[in-house]
């Protein structure tokens, strides 16, 4: 093997196992133990300087200059899977304190102080109880906390906003955080036109999509500030049920 290969094995598997190391300890094992005799350089022989500091503190881990394109791809897609594997991981397994549970409370509140006066208004919203079996209210129930609440917070929320431990700065979490709620938007109608017709009228309703803005926003917030998928899960869950059996909803999007 020649010496430049070599050099570009041995970057490339100390970026590897620099990104283990944050989400796994065998990469402590792989790629730190295995090089601690190594006092003139750090991760296996390469200098500090030709390391990116990748992982999760806002930047991507991006090979220097002496790798060739393979492995500057290969990085950069490990990199990705890696962030968004630490990202669900403390996403699903934080838990909301009573102060996150409380935020998310008052959140719900305004979201409803503003919803309700906006649907009423417009005729979009109104007071029908959706007469129905015990056992197509529950299914409905359930079946709402996985879809559209956790799927549409997994995807909207948990894999594009970066996580609170991430110390990202102030302009990337806007970033983020506008095209979440961009993203979250223009799902709603293209559901409609695609996979779910039944949908189509209620998805391209401007009020609808207004509100589908208020609630991407309010959700974005909960996330933010709890770090735990459950908040904005719940406030999804509760506002589409609340919709579904006491607003109409349930008639909108049916056939």
């Amino acid at each position: 093997m020649s010496a430049e290969i070599q050099q570009q094995w041995r970057f490339l598997k100390s970026v590897i196992s620099y990104q283990l190391s944050v989400i796994n300890p065998v990469g402590v094992w792989w790629g730190i133990k295995k090089c601690q005799n190594t006092p003139s350089t750090n991760w296996c022989g390469v200098s500090p300087k030709d390391l990116s500091t990748g992982g999760f503190s806002g930047h991507i881990c991006f090979p220097h200059e002496f790798l060739n394109q393979p492995a500057r791809t290969y990085c950069l897609l490990f990199t990705v899977k890696s962030r968004l594997i630490y990202r669900l991981r403390l996403a699903f397994s934080t838990l909301p304190n009573i102060q996150a549970w409380l935020t998310t409370v008052v959140i719900l509140l305004l979201f409803t102080a503003i919803a309700l006066p906006l649907g009423f208004y417009t005729h979009f919203l109104k007071f029908e109880f959706l007469l129905t079996s015990p056992v197509k209210i529950i299914l409905i129930i359930a079946g709402c906390l996985i879809i559209p609440a956790i799927l549409e917070e997994l995807v909207f929320r948990v894999l594009l906003l970066p996580h609170l431990t991430e110390n990202t700065a102030i302009i990337q979490q806007l970033f983020w955080g506008f095209t979440s709620l961009i993203s979250f938007i223009i799902y709603h109608p293209l559901e409609g036109l695609t996979v779910y017709p039944p949908g189509k009228e209620t998805s391209l309703n401007p009020v609808f999509l207004l509100l589908v803005a208020l609630l991407g926003i309010v959700c974005n917030f909960a996330y933010y500030q709890s770090g735990s998928i459950w908040t904005p899960v719940f406030i999804h869950w509760v506002i589409v049920v609340a919709w579904l059996l006491f607003f109409g909803g349930y008639a909108q999007i049916t056939p």
